[in-house]
């Protein structure tokens, strides 16, 4: 008997795998001078969109009060740090910019979140043509 994961775990781990790439390429930058603000902000994006899916996921899932609070807590946090990252860096890519109203918050962030994160896979689309 197989034993098969559900679809949305398997790429839940493929994108958990992928961030960790980036973070062991950061670290190697870091150790070579540093990162650009570029690199560190697809770090961030990827950081903040896979918290979130694992928020989702967790919501859904685990009835385990300390895991929905970390996952929350995660999901808030590091949505929070692209947000900020963005308006200190000028690198937000969606068509409302970070220190919008609309973005104040751990709730607001999130959405910002999805924003740039379907900002970046449109351009990925439109560079691969």
């Amino acid at each position: 008997m197989e034993n098969r994961l559900d679809p949305e775990v398997t790429e839940l781990f493929r994108e958990m795998a992928a961030l960790q790439r980036m973070a062991d390429q950061l670290q190697v930058a870091d150790a070579h001078g540093g990162a650009g603000v570029a690199q560190e902000r697809s770090y961030a994006l990827r950081r903040a969109a896979v918290a979130q899916c694992y928020r989702g996921y967790v919501e859904q899932q685990d009835p385990d009060p300390p895991a929905l609070a970390e996952a929350l807590d995660d999901g808030a946090q590091t949505a929070l740090r692209l947000r900020d990252f963005d308006a200190e860096h000028g690198t937000g890519r969606g068509p409302v910019a970070p220190g919008d109203a609309r973005w104040a918050g751990s709730g607001g962030a999130a959405g910002y979140v999805r924003q740039e994160a379907a900002a970046d896979r449109v351009e990925e689309e439109r560079t691969a043509r």
